[in-house]
């Protein structure tokens, strides 16, 4: 069990929170390094549109993450719904 520690570095007042991050035994490490580099070489909108796919068509999985990174950039997320651009 892998765990996760989350902040913000905007509102570090927020603290810290651990998030367990379960991984299953039979995972292939090489697949999830892969994984995380590509989410590592994201700014922070691609990172927004990753998540807000993944989150939106319930995906699980690293082989479905790692298609996901490759066309989540196709998809447009609204963040400030004061600016329209």
């Amino acid at each position: 069990m892998f765990q996760a520690l989350l902040s913000n570095q905007h509102h570090p007042e927020s603290g810290v929170v651990t998030v367990p991050f379960p991984i299953p035994r039979n995972v292939n490490l090489g697949k999830l390094d892969y994984l995380a580099k590509r989410l590592d070489s994201f700014d922070d909108y691609e990172k927004t549109e990753f998540q807000g796919m993944a989150s939106r068509l319930d995906f699980h999985g690293v082989d479905v993450f790692i298609n996901l990174t490759f066309f989540c950039q196709e998809v447009t997320v609204v963040t400030d719904f004061n600016n329209p651009e």
